[in-house]
């Protein structure tokens, strides 16, 4: 479990903050682990959030998407330090405010797949009422020993898709590397 730490991102002041794709018929997709690069559209834009007007600076780790928005600094950086693992680079404009763009450089990080690895009766586990496949909530996120592949560095848990996983020796690796925007939490803080 100390191997592990959860994908997220963090807000600063006069960063920017993006909305929800647009251009995608069902963006849901993008956190079910389904590989999507042959059916992604042109032309998916993630706008600057109206509600941050002076927030403009770019990070590598954008903050407000449901799903990880990356420069393609830090795209090239995962795929030298993590190449085992199964993941897709979806392309995204991000628009200022005025609608103009301001970045073609980002993409969705799109772990392909789930690895059934979470400890079901130590993460005392809620499961949703109506799909009885998807963890509502967890007391405690505790992974099962070995489940996870020795090669694979970021990946998506079954039944907590929303979730990214990476090893701790490539979250620190990148925060040594300076990428800005970053932030990954520890199992031990995580409520969902």
């Amino acid at each position: 479990m100390d191997d592990f730490v959860i994908w997220g991102s963090t807000y600063s002041e006069g960063s920017c903050v993006i909305e929800k794709p647009e251009g995608l018929k069902e963006p849901y997709l993008l956190t079910d682990g389904i590989e999507l690069s042959d059916q992604w559209p042109e032309g998916v834009v993630c706008r600057m959030n109206d509600e941050f007007p002076k927030d403009i600076r770019l990070t590598d780790n954008l903050y407000g998407a449901n799903s990880p928005v990356i420069s393609q600094h830090l795209k090239e950086r995962i795929s030298v330090l993590a190449p085992a693992s199964q993941i897709e680079f979806l392309p995204v404009t991000i628009l200022n405010h005025k609608g103009r763009v301001a970045s073609k450089d980002y993409f969705f990080l799109n772990p392909i797949g789930t690895v059934d690895c979470i400890d079901i009766e130590k993460s005392r586990v809620v499961w949703n009422a109506m799909n009885k496949t998807v963890i509502s909530s967890v007391k405690q996120l505790t992974l099962s020993n070995g489940t996870v592949p020795e090669k694979v560095g970021i990946l998506r848990p079954a039944y907590l898709t929303r979730t990214i996983f990476l090893r701790r020796s490539l979250s620190e690796r990148l925060s040594q590397d300076g990428f800005t925007g970053l932030m990954f939490r520890e199992f031990a803080k995580f409520r969902g």
